[in-house]
């Protein structure tokens, strides 16, 4: 049997679950999957394998890495515990484990690796199993070396790039400034960059999901201030314009190459008190697009399809306004503005501007208040008084 690493709600997530899904069959997985309902972290259940080699698979959810000290350990440790548990059952003769949590949820991978080990051993002390431990990447590969020493070959690192963009579904590449790949935000503040080391054709030699140009994010300089929730290090850009440039065999036929698009430049846990009430967009772990991971001022980068949204009419550059203009337009909603309501605005960048246009469009009294007076003509011309 194998284990996945499974989303805590029915429902497809990205990387191994994704490939879970496509290999087992999705749509038969995925209603026993409902049939079963939640997974709460560090708890595993059991579906049939379908499609798949095997007669069971066993689905458990990690933990969402944190900081350590928001019991990331022990769920980890559960989530071996509970699916060997499972196997044991069962009766299988083998059980595959991938490297849990280490991939979108962050768990560190040698402290992973290093808590796979210490339940996999445990459990062999009284158990005759076949237990295989799949790494994935050359980082995680070296780690197994040196903390195992018997293991199978490296795929390649050609292999571990086709896979992951397979799995995880979306690459993209800059429209403007190009030849400049930015590289991150050091701590105190100062942008750096480094020229790009290969031509855009060797690159999409090697991009075999969804490939985009990125427009937006701001032109050949970018100005960055400390911000106490950015990560240091971090490559900017969350307001994306793209058009696809590729797709690969997981992403539906609604998404093609030259569409133009833009990105929701959020993530959700799945199973924080936000997520669990189905408020997705205030999720507690949170990992925004260029501010706690890397974004998109680089020549490719890679991104869940279903985070990618088609603007059909929208030149691309355009694009780039949707997500700051949505945050204006998602204020006016939850305001319930009506023409009965005069609104004050203070201060008319792209996020004002959207609450402007959203508050004039439902009739009422439009305020603008900044200090630049071109921007204040253009808060005229979109409805403020």
């Amino acid at each position: 049997m194998i284990v996945n690493t499974a989303n805590p709600y029915p429902v497809i997530g990205n990387g191994t679950d994704s490939a879970v899904y496509r290999a087992a069959g999705e749509q038969l997985l995925l209603a026993e999957r409902k049939r079963i309902g939640n997974i709460a972290p560090g708890q595993a259940a059991v579906t049939p394998a379908f499609n798949l080699p095997a007669r069971f698979i066993i689905h458990t959810v990690g933990p969402v890495w944190v900081d350590g000290n928001h019991g990331e350990r022990d769920i980890l440790h559960s989530c071996y515990e509970k699916s060997l548990s499972k196997a044991a059952e069962l009766k299988a003769d083998s059980i595959a484990f991938p490297l849990i949590a280490t991939g979108v949820y962050g768990f560190p991978r040698d402290e992973a690796l290093n808590i796979a080990l210490a339940e996999i051993g445990k459990f062999l002390l009284t158990h005759d199993m076949k237990v295989i431990l799949v790494v994935f990447d050359r980082k995680a590969f070296e780690l197994s070396g040196l903390l195992v020493g018997d293991i199978d070959e490296f795929i390649d690192d050609h292999g571990v790039q086709i896979a992951r963009e397979t799995e995880y579904g979306v690459s993209m590449n800059r429209l403007e400034s190009r030849g400049m790949e930015w590289t991150g935000m050091p701590a105190d503040g100062k942008l750096f960059r480094r020229g790009a080391e290969r031509t855009d054709t060797e690159e999409k030699e090697e991009l075999i999901d969804v490939g985009m140009t990125i427009s937006g994010c701001g032109p050949a300089y970018v100005y960055m201030y400390i911000d106490a929730m950015a990560k240091a290090g971090v490559i900017p850009g969350h307001e994306v314009g793209a058009e696809i440039a590729a797709v690969g065999p997981g992403v539906p036929d609604t998404l093609r190459p030259g569409m133009t698009v833009t990105v929701d430049p959020y993530t959700a846990c799945g199973h924080c008190a936000s997520c669990r009430n189905g408020r997705f967009n205030a999720c507690e772990f949170n990992q925004t697009l260029g501010v706690q991971r890397d974004g998109a001022m680089r020549e490719f980068f890679v991104v869940p399809w279903r985070k990618v949204l088609v603007t059909e009419g929208l030149a691309v550059r355009d694009c780039a306004l949707v997500e700051p203009l949505s945050v204006g337009f998602h204020a006016v909603s939850r305001a319930q503005v009506t023409e009965k309501d005069v609104v004050a605005v203070f201060g008319c960048g792209m996020i004002g501007m959207g609450a402007i246009i959203g508050a004039a469009l439902r009739g009422a009294t439009v305020v603008a208040m900044d200090i630049d007076d071109e921007k204040l003509a253009v808060a005229k011309a979109v409805g403020a008084k």
